[in-house]
């Protein structure tokens, strides 16, 4: 059978959930798995090591044409008017050949997003909606009837968090909605703990409004000179010339956009993961960060700013500290000790090994994807 994952960014490591997803899948056999993603410069494509899923990156073949035209790319207008509006004719296209191949035989839809034109997918089709992003201007308004009749359809809801679960209910009515942490499988978990020796932190994601740039470069101003800091993901502009002085410490490394494989070597030496969102969007403050799984795996301490969602969870999970601003948060480090960042990490650990995993979590997603397919038409 075949399975298309549509996804709304290029997959990576800041998309774990959706690799996971199809490759179990592709290791339950019987299906044949597909990604049809977005092309982006800021996110280039890159080979994911054991994945055999076929890939359609929408746009990809225009990265020659558009780079030559790179000056006039950057420029907003470029981008609204040219580079969208292709990229979105491209989309609708690759999304209409999949519809009508959902005629003839039977097909799992997973995707991210909504689209009007899944309204149009057969009864033949099993949908999956993974409501990982809410974006607020989307369910504040009235829908028109083709999306309306698409959620509708939607026979699978995953959510990843609690509140984003009581959303979905009222967006998805007639499907059947489970909850599953975003956490990794677990293989992700390194042969062996405690790669670092002394305090080693890794902030993993874009540098940015909402996951509060300043905060975590004031953080990386004030942590001790013996305590490591490495820094891999997108820069907003806004933040380029504050991260480049930053980073003149000599204990802070900025790494910029990286793939899976060089991101796991840094994450295997460090001891503590910082997570950081905003409350600024309904997206941030019901975030759901795979990086806190992946620090949790890792046997990291994870230490965040002041988020509802990840606040909520620590009060649960106890897997570290939080705090308002990064200079308080780097001042809570450096009083901890050594001992309490390892105390803290096994713990973590132990609680991904027990209950936050992929396998434990999304157990009744796959029965209830077996029990589905026997009811499609």
């Amino acid at each position: 059978m075949n399975v298309y994952l549509f996804s709304n960014i290029t997959l990576g490591y800041g998309s774990p959930q959706y690799i996971y997803f199809l490759r179990s899948l592709e290791e339950r056999g019987g299906y044949d798995t597909h990604s049809v993603e977005i092309y982006e410069e800021i996110r280039k494509p890159y080979k994911i090591e054991n994945f055999d899923t076929k890939r359609i990156i929408v746009g990809e073949s225009l990265k020659k044409p558009l780079a030559y035209f790179k000056t006039f790319r950057n420029s907003y207008k470029a981008s609204k008017y040219l580079i969208r509006p292709v990229l979105k004719l491209l989309l609708q296209v690759s999304t209409i050949k999949i519809i009508l191949g959902s005629y003839f035989n039977k097909v799992i839809v997973i995707t991210t997003y909504d689209s009007k034109l899944f309204a149009f997918l057969s009864k033949n089709t099993l949908i999956i909606q993974n409501f990982t992003e809410i974006w607020n201007e989307e369910y504040t308004k009235k829908c028109g009837n083709l999306t309306s009749s698409y959620r509708d359809s939607v026979n699978i809801c995953i959510s990843p968090q609690i509140d984003r679960l009581e959303i979905a209910k009222s967006i998805y009515k007639n499907a059947t909605h489970l909850f599953a942490h975003n956490a990794p499988p677990k293989y992700f978990s390194p042969d062996l703990l405690g790669g670092a020796s002394g305090k080693c932190v890794l902030y993993q994601g874009r540098i940015g409004d909402l996951t509060l740039a300043n905060e975590i470069i004031s953080f990386a101003n004030f942590i001790d000179q013996n305590t490591v800091f490495h820094i891999a993901g997108i820069v907003e502009d806004a933040y380029k010339s504050k991260l480049a002085e930053v980073a003149k410490r000599s204990n802070v490394f900025f790494h910029g956009f990286i793939n899976a494989e060089d991101l796991k070597s840094i994450r295997d030496t460090c001891n503590i993961g910082l997570v950081s969102w905003s409350n600024e969007t309904l997206n941030t403050k019901f975030a759901a960060p795979n990086k806190l799984y992946e620090h949790m795996a890792s046997g990291h301490l994870v230490i965040s700013l002041e988020n509802y969602s990840i606040s909520s969870m620590n009060d649960i999970y106890n897997f570290g500290f939080i705090e308002a601003t990064g200079k308080e948060l780097a001042f809570r480090l450096n009083d901890s000790s050594d001992s309490l960042v390892n105390d803290y990490g096994k713990s973590n650990h132990d609680t991904f090994i027990r209950e936050l995993n992929y396998e434990n979590q999304m157990e009744a997603v796959f029965k209830e994807i077996d029990r589905s397919l026997k009811n499609l038409g």
